[in-house]
Order: C-alpha cells, then structure tokens, then sequence
C-alpha cells in the first residue's frame, strides 16, 4: 500500500518478485525540478529503472522560489514506490539508500510532530538579496576566508535571517531547540528516520551554508556568535558516505541503512568519477554547475568558491566551483515564455542557425560566478531589422557555453592546472549542438557518459565505498561508459572572436549597471 495522506509504504508483497532474491541499492534525488529515484544492481554493476515525478515551484513575488517540502516528500516516496514496480523489486531486496539534493536550499520543522512550518526556501530564490549586499559590506572577507563561499543568495544562512527576521516564531523556536531548520538532506534523514529523529548532514551540504569552516571541518564558532546560531540547535556534521541511520519500517517497510547523504552538484562530480585533481565536470541542468577536483587541501580564490567535493572513512576532497544560475531554466523560458518555439527539438534546430551579431545576458536570476551580480538583469544586444528568432536563440545557446567557459578560465587560472577535458552530464547535456559549441570555445574534448544522472549515480558509488561494495575508485572506473565525444571543430576563429567580444559586452553592462 501507497498512502499519500500517512506518508508511508507498505512494499513487502510487490508483485513479480525477483525468485533469486538479488540485492540492490536505491538512490534518490531531490531535485529542482523533479525528484527521481533509480535502483541499481550493485552484483551486475548496473542501474536497472529510473523514476522521474515533477515538483512544482511556488513563486509568491517575482524571484522569490519556492517548494512545498509536503509535496518533495509524497514525491520522494512515490518516486521510491513506482522505481520498484518497474523493477519488480521488494523493498526487502533493497540493501542501502542513497540521498542527493539540491543545495543551499532549507526547510524549518517542528520536531515534535516533523511539520514544516515554511515552505522550502529554494536555492534559487533571491529574496535575500538586501541580506546578502548587507553581509558582503561587513563580512565578505571573513566568510571567504573561513567557508570558501562568497555571500550569496545562493547559500543557505540568508535564507535562515529572512525566516528569523520575518517569521519570529520561528526564531523564537530555533532558539528554544523546539524548531529545527535544516537543508533538504537533514530534513529527509529526519523524516525516513521515524521516530530515531536523525538530525544530521554531511560535508558537502554543510559548505554550502555560509556557517561551515572549511579548514577544521565544523561549525564556524566565529561566524555562528556574529550571526546569533546557536551551534547545539544545528545537525551534526558527517561524512558523505557512512552509515547515517536506517528508515523507520513503519515508513518504508523495511528498516534500511542510509549510507549516503551528499549535495546533488557533489555527487554529480563523484558520479563522473573525476577523482583525481584537475578533473572537471559540468552539470547543465536548471543551472550550469562546474567542478573541479583540486584533490586534499582547499584553494581560496577571489571569483570562485571552495567546498567540499566528497568525504568517506579518512578520505576527504575538496573542489573549485563556479556556478551559472539559469541555463536549462532559460530553455523553458524561450519555449513558454517567448514564444519563441513550441518544443525543444524546434530550440535545437533555430540553435543550429548563424546567431549574426547578437549577443544574450544569461542574467535572468542574476549572474553567479565569476562575477556575483544580482543587479544586472536579462538582455539582448545587438539587434537590428533583420533581426530574427533564430538568432535570439541561437544567442542563448551561445551565453550558456560562453558563460561556461568563462569559468573554467578562472578555474584553470586559480588552480594552476589546465583542464584536458569536460566531463557532461544534465538534461542539456542531451543537446548534441550545445555540446559541440562548448567544445569548440574551450578548445578541448567534452565526453558526454552513458548514463546522464550522475548525481543519482555519485550517491550510488558513495554506498557502494561507505557498504564497501567497491573498495576502489579503480573499481568504479569500470562502471562509467563514454556515450559521445565532441572535438573542436575546424574554423572556429569567428567563434572566439564572439566569445571575447560577448566577455567585453558584458563586463561593460556590469560597470553601467553597478555605476548607476
């Protein structure tokens, strides 16, 4: 039984049982814009069914973003429930879980019932944006200096001070220990915990919220006395990969081992098994999220932010990151905002078109690194009579590899080490034209894998080392298939040319807009 309204499964007698009794891992991922759920043959090294349900956003004012953590949670479960259907497979079976989720994003709950008392606020959303500029006046070196981050409406403690400052029963809880805030990977590890309550995160979630110290690894004592947190009311800080405790049978049927909890963008470079220093991957998803392992000790760079790539037993690596906040998002919005196709496959074709002399500013939420802009706004430039849609969407595609390669030259500049090559995976990844331009601006070859969920597929390889299913990353290798390869095409002089030209357009429209 499936039950929606009591938030619980009974899978014990799942019909078309597999006879030989196989064992399997479950990951679960909780997405911006769907939570999906696959299981995987950890015997035969293969994922066997994946689950897609689409959650919703709430958008009360512009930028605000929002999601019902009610609904992320029926979602959850239902997109647990219907992967084991098609796979035929007990719950029985299931051996460990996973968990990977978007970051930065938080939730407040009641912990004595597990009610949430707010909607998730959404990485995404830029209500905080006054908080932020106040945060950067005073404390931006001192939150660089010990997080890695740069104060943005990104990360997870601005959204804590508007729930504070505007909701006061919330803080007032907080304080008391009766309210617990915490991001997506602490509230699911709470709910599939019952009546254990885990309260805990891993690393990777943790650097991502503003309060996290990168060098010992804790809560920055500093930084939680300047901002009023009280460290006792937050969760524990793990390991990515360790046991962090088993669902409650009274929710999924079995009482099953929690072996991973890791941020999606996280897993997603552990899913493209970029193990070693240098390695980079891009996520083209709601936004476009590059990473690069630069191995056991953190870099502090001026554009970029630093935080932890992945933690499992002794092991702990660090990453470069550089994040574009709309790229997948700017696709739904040339599609049902402009008007300007009625599908996907229609954008890719107009894509394959001459994009002219126009030239976009992915700034639709903002601009992220390398320059941490939330004043500027969306614009086209260079339009004239002649001027048609073709060219606009080509000139989007365009902002999407140009604002990707424009942070992988910073990356390549702090870290000292030349990228070989651009590891791919998202729901763009799928575009074969978007690909083929990012390889021609950087110059190098983009592999795009077999299996495009990394993120689901980076949770699954931190069980496996965390159940010690695997003992090596050597071992892993074996498991990630090459799809496609993309080279830099002949030719491409015009194509450079545009992208420097686009750099100064931009950084041109940044000075005016930051003059005004």
């Amino acid at each position: 039984m499936y039950c929606l309204g009591h938030h619980y499964l009974e899978l014990e007698n799942t019909i078309g049982l597999n006879i030989m009794e196989d064992r399997y891992i479950i990951s679960i991922d909780l997405g911006t814009t769907n939570v999906k759920a696959c299981i995987f043959d950890f015997e035969e090294g293969r994922i066997l069914n994946v689950s897609r349900i689409s959650v919703p956003k709430v958008i009360p004012r512009p930028e605000w973003i929002e999601q019902d953590p009610v609904t992320l949670w029926k979602s959850a479960l239902y997109a647990l429930k219907d992967v084991l259907n098609k796979s035929k497979i007990s719950i029985r079976q299931v051996e460990a879980i996973g968990l990977a989720n978007q970051r930065g994003s938080i939730v407040a709950w009641d912990k004595r019932d597990g009610k949430p008392l707010y909607n998730v606020i959404v990485w995404q959303c830029r209500r905080t944006d006054k908080i932020v500029q106040e945060l950067a006046m005073t404390y931006k070196d001192l939150i660089k200096k010990k997080t890695g981050l740069v104060p943005s409406s990104n990360f997870s403690y601005p959204k804590i001070r508007w729930l504070f400052e505007n909701i006061p029963k919330i803080k007032e809880g907080f304080i008391k220990g009766e309210i617990a805030i915490g991001t997506l990977d602490t509230y699911f590890l709470w709910k599939l915990s019952g009546e254990n309550k885990v309260f805990a995160t891993d690393y990777t979630n943790a650097s991502r919220t503003m309060l996290f110290n990168i060098w010992n690894l804790d809560w920055d004592d500093e930084l939680l006395d300047i901002f009023g947190i009280p460290k006792e009311h937050l969760p524990e800080i793990r390991p990515s990969g360790t046991i962090h405790g088993y669902t409650d049978k009274n929710i999924l049927g079995a009482e099953i081992p929690i072996a991973c909890i890791i941020g999606d963008q996280q897993a997603a470079l552990f899913g493209q098994l970029a193990t070693l220093p240098g390695m980079v991957k891009c996520t083209y998803g709601t936004g476009s999220f590059v990473l690069m392992n630069i191995g056991n000790r953190p870099i502090i760079t001026k554009n970029l932010i630093t935080t932890i790539a992945w933690s499992y037993n002794k092991y702990l690596t660090y990453a470069l990151e550089g994040s574009m906040y709309a790229s997948g998002t700017l696709i739904e919005w040339l599609i049902n905002n402009l008007g300007l196709a009625s599908s996907i496959r229609e954008l890719e074709s107009m894509a394959r078109s001459s994009g002219d002399n126009v030239f976009f500013i992915p700034a639709i939420l903002g601009l992220g690194a390398p320059y941490w802009n939330n004043k500027i706004k969306a614009m086209f430039l260079g339009l004239n009579i002649t001027t048609k849609k073709h060219h606009l969407v080509r000139a989007v595609y365009e902002s999407i590899v140009f604002m990707i390669k424009r942070i992988i030259e910073e990356m390549e500049k702090d870290s000292k080490i030349k990228m070989r090559e651009l590891r791919v995976d998202g729901g763009l990844a799928k575009s074969d034209i978007l690909l083929q331009l990012q390889a021609n601006i950087l110059g190098t070859k983009v592999v795009r894998p077999q299996f495009l969920e990394t993120t689901l597929l980076g949770s699954i390889y931190m069980v496996c080392l965390a159940m010690k299913y695997y003992k090596s990353f050597s071992e892993l290798e074996k498991l990630w298939k090459i799809d496609k390869e993309f080279h830099p095409e002949k030719n491409t002089k015009h194509f450079i040319q545009k992208y420097i030209a686009w750099k100064k357009v931009l950084e041109t429209m940044i000075s005016i807009v930051d003059s005004i």
